[in-house]
């Protein structure tokens, strides 16, 4: 592993080269009035932004994430980024209204990953009838999610 300083150097030069193809992608969009290329530019500003020093739980990356997901609802990468922004913050709740977000629009294995591996977090720190149908949900969304990756 690499020292602090020298991972947040790298993390803000991949920043600053994700922001940079951003906005050449933005220039050729032009002044595009398609709400989808918009909710993608945003996505994308959004993910660049959790590579500075505040990291997935940067304000300013949660903020364009929300842009992205208002415009276009059915982008899951951008609920699964944002719903990571919340997780970071400690908003297990809000974290998981995301994850479910996504999988209300496309079934992926990302998205059901992030939501199994969420339920396991709040399961311990639940009571425990609550926990073990956390653990048991999580299981099954895991089971899903190897399936998806599989085919």
């Amino acid at each position: 592993y690499a020292p602090p300083a020298d991972r947040l150097a790298a993390m803000q030069a991949a920043r600053a080269e994700a922001e940079a193809v951003i906005a050449s992608a933005a220039s050729l969009a032009g002044q595009s009035k398609d709400s989808a290329v918009e909710a993608r530019l945003q996505y994308l500003r959004g993910k660049a932004a959790t590579c500075g020093p505040d990291g997935r739980g940067s304000a300013e990356a949660e903020q364009l994430l929300a842009v992205a997901v208002k415009l276009d609802p059915s982008l899951d990468g951008a609920w699964n980024a944002i719903g990571e922004c919340y997780w970071q913050r400690g908003d297990l709740e809000a974290a998981r209204g995301c994850f479910l977000g996504a999988l209300a629009h496309r079934r992926s294995a990302a998205s059901l990953c992030h939501l199994s591996m969420l339920l396991r977090l709040i399961a311990r720190r639940s009571a425990p009838d609550e926990a073990r149908a956390g653990v048991l949900e999580s299981l099954s969304l895991a089971r899903e999610a190897v399936r998806l990756e599989a085919s």
